[in-house]
């Protein structure tokens, strides 16, 4: 008598999610945001020295693939083995310049951080070709286009200077493109029969904008138009996170902004209008960061997306302000912006954000962090 038994284990495997530890957000790391190399030519919104920026972050997440596996691991202790000490730095290069090669693990009041990141979340920018940030849009009363960076102001809309193109269509079922219970007018921006006053539209979305105290409406260059390879993640970047993903068995996290094509996002919570559900301040995703013990903050550019997004995060996590350590070499300004993000560092340094300028030193930061917070719980409450 044959007899067949089951001999497969009776087990089950299952999936953990990341809560805690080192979030890092990498803002807009695309290709359009970066010059070219390799044979691929510049991205069309190409930030000059946002190459070293995504080789920087490239060697942040590579250097932390060496320590143990699982990005959720909870343990901050020192690490037992000794790793590589700091790269050696040239006193010939700038600031900047000198921090593109890791230096393994970081060391820091006498003992060896461990270098981890549990969790990333990339933020890409998504544009349709027309949109109303790019010249297509608009014409002339001649049908010419704006050129980029051209300023649109609500009064020269008003005066016929600019307007948005006659023939746009909006797709089917989009009759709430514009919610009017968000977007409230005094008249109406939708006829009986459904079609979307866009020439009213285009004066009041101006006008809000301006009101804002932020920005006028600037014709970028056509940038991150979805389909393209210029929306891509740039390809250093994303083979860090291919790498970081296999090694961990993490997901990196993609989150898109700006597929709408009437209104503005440099932040990815919150479009500068909002219009609709789908660009109203993201509260789920800003909960969901605020799960993390640190956030780790890069990207494209300074002055604008990186600037927005670190905003709106910092300034609805009251009581959180420690946790955000913005990596100054792993970002930089759009050329003629600079003001820009200098102001956007001393606004997150004055409300409790760590500045890093060398990225090799951010596990130092966050120990220092660390320290200072096991110091104030240790300290009396009264003298």
């Amino acid at each position: 008598l044959l007899t067949m038994t089951n001999t497969a284990p009776a087990t089950s495997i299952k999936a953990n999610q990341t809560h805690g530890g080192i979030t890092l957000l990498i803002v807009d790391g695309q290709i359009d945001f970066h010059p070219g190399r390799g044979g691929r030519p510049d991205g069309s919104l190409a930030i000059p020295d946002a190459d070293k920026d995504a080789t920087r972050i490239a060697n942040l997440i590579k250097s932390t693939l060496s320590n143990s596996k699982g990005g959720d691991d909870d343990d901050d202790g020192p690490d037992d083995d000794d790793g590589p000490d700091d790269a050696t730095k040239s006193e010939n290069t700038s600031a900047k310049d000198k921090n593109l090669n890791p230096g393994g693990s970081s060391k820091s009041a006498g003992r060896q951080i461990s270098r981890r990141i549990n969790r990333i979340v990339a933020t890409m920018d998504s544009h349709h070709k027309l949109d109303i940030a790019h010249g297509s849009f608009w014409v002339d009363k001649d049908d010419n286009h704006p050129a980029p960076f051209t300023i649109i102001e609500s009064k020269e809309i008003q005066d016929g200077k600019w307007m948005p193109r006659g023939d746009l269509k909006l797709p089917p079922g989009d009759e709430n493109f514009v919610d009017p219970k968000i977007f409230i007018t005094d008249e109406p921006l939708y006829d009986e029969d459904g079609t979307f006053n866009l020439l009213q539209y285009a004066i009041e979305y101006t006008k809000r904008l301006e009101e804002g105290g932020k920005f006028k409406l600037c014709i970028w260059p056509e940038h991150c138009l979805m389909g393209t390879i210029g929306h891509c993640i740039e390809p250093e970047i994303q083979e860090a996170l291919n790498q970081w993903s296999d090694h961990n068995g993490s997901l990196v996290e993609y989150v898109l902004k700006g597929q709408s094509i009437l209104t503005e996002m440099y932040s990815a919570l919150k479009a500068e209008v909002e219009l609709s559900e789908s660009t109203k301040f993201n509260t789920n995703l800003l909960q969901s960061l605020r799960q993390s013990d640190y956030i780790l903050i890069c990207g494209e550019a300074l002055s604008h997306c990186v600037n927005h997004t670190a905003r709106d995060m910092i300034d609805n996590m009251k009581g959180e302000e420690h946790k955000f350590i913005v990596l100054q070499d792993c970002a930089s300004s759009v050329p003629g912006f600079d003001a820009a993000g200098q102001e956007f560092l001393t606004y997150m340094e004055e409300k409790g954000a760590t500045i890093c300028p060398d990225f090799n030193t951010a596990f130092d930061e966050i120990d220092k962090i660390d320290v200072s917070k096991k110091r104030r719980k240790l300290s009396p409450c009264c003298t």
